[in-house]
């Protein structure tokens, strides 16, 4: 994924909401109406293999994560709970510019 802000739509459990995502170091932190997100590596395990996804309050440990699309200028993921509670979230983003 590019580094830089994004224009993007996060959907918890089927509940959509237009956000703000910004992507630097492999992570991604975001926020809609509705939640804060934080999606990065979990400590100790291997990148792109297990995440830490923090939204509201909560934070999940054990997230599988895979690449919808990762073309110049956008990115999808999907992402679902290894263990309960269960939560899927989908994160579609578009490119709008450069970190500062």
């Amino acid at each position: 994924m590019r580094p830089g802000v994004y224009d993007a739509k996060f959907k918890v459990n089927g509940v959509s909401q237009k956000g703000v995502a910004i992507v630097r170091d492999d992570m991604v932190r975001g926020f809609d109406d509705r939640f804060l997100y934080f999606i990065g590596a979990a400590a100790g395990m291997a990148p792109r293999r297990e995440f830490t996804v923090r939204y509201s309050t909560i934070e999940c440990i054990g997230f599988r994560f895979r690449v919808l699309s990762d073309a110049p200028g956008c990115f999808a993921l999907a992402g679902d709970t290894i263990n309960p509670p269960s939560i899927e979230i989908v994160i579609q983003a578009s490119w709008v510019q450069n970190l500062p």
